[in-house]
């Protein structure tokens, strides 16, 4: 009776130990399969830190830019940029850093978003 239990018991821990083998390969394989996925259609175009650990931030989603609130706990969508000028705009400057000088004249993130704020993009708010 013992030596049934105990080859009951080994036959178990075997199972409990392919399936845990098994669940941490998958665990991996999709890990690295999700961060080899197509990033050309999302991508951050600037950020600009208004208190420590916030920040708001142009990310580029698709043809569309989506202004977020982030901090450690969450993104929160604030409004999207649909207009494909200022997209295109929006683009050109992060290409160059948004914090930096733009050909055209002296853009700035902080002026970026003012200009949000005010309305001088087509925008959708959500």
């Amino acid at each position: 009776m013992e030596d049934a239990l105990l080859r009951a018991f080994g036959a178990l821990a075997l199972v409990v130990l392919v399936l845990f083998v098994v669940l941490m390969a998958l665990r991996r394989y999709t890990a690295q399969k999700f961060m080899q996925g197509d990033r050309s259609q999302f991508r951050l175009l600037g950020q600009l830190t208004i208190r420590p650990k916030q920040t708001i931030g142009l990310l580029l989603v698709g043809e569309k830019i989506v202004v977020v609130g982030m901090t450690e706990q969450s993104i929160t969508p604030l409004t999207e940029i649909t207009d494909p000028t200022a997209v295109q705009t929006f683009v050109e400057q992060s290409l160059i850093g948004l914090s930096g000088h733009h050909p055209q004249g002296n853009t700035s993130f902080l002026s970026a978003l003012t200009g949000i704020a005010k309305g001088e993009f087509s925008s959708k708010s959500t």
